[in-house]
């Protein structure tokens, strides 16, 4: 797991919860976001920092309870994903960084989702790729110079 610097992390959980999570969102998360969540639970971070081409856009990780809650904001923004991608974070406009769990090459890879570009019915390939791994997400996240 790579060392983030929290600003405001949601309480703890447990592997019981993040368990109940998957249940009622239908998934199963990959290790890496099962140790995030276990580690962190979301929250604000320093690594908050998202460079897309020519935009930057700071980003709040969706944790489970708290203010920005998983299952709340999934289930608020159901149909509007596409199948087996969940929204693990949002920005201050509205736009979510998304987890695919889909059972082909695309598992584990980091999407951003613009609300205003949204598509009907959702597809993954109206998404932005941002990393093949949440890892790799994670690592690309640069501190915000506030």
């Amino acid at each position: 797991m790579i060392k983030l610097s929290p600003l405001r992390t949601n309480s703890p959980v447990s592997s019981n919860v993040v368990s109940e999570v998957e249940k009622r969102l239908g998934v199963v998360f990959s290790k890496s976001y099962k140790d995030f969540l276990l580690t962190y639970n979301g929250g604000l971070f320093e690594e908050q920092l998202l460079s897309l081409d020519s935009d930057e856009t700071n980003i709040v990780f969706l944790g489970v309870g708290g203010e920005k809650d998983l299952v709340h904001i999934n289930r608020l923004y159901d149909g509007r994903l596409p199948a087996s991608v969940v929204a693990i974070g949002m920005d201050p406009g509205g736009d979510l960084v998304c987890l695919s769990l889909r059972e082909d090459e695309s598992y584990d890879s980091v999407y951003y989702w613009r609300a205003e570009a949204e598509l009907a019915p959702p597809a993954i390939g109206s998404l932005i790729k941002i990393s093949d791994s949440f890892i790799g997400f994670l690592a690309a996240l640069e501190k915000d110079a506030y």
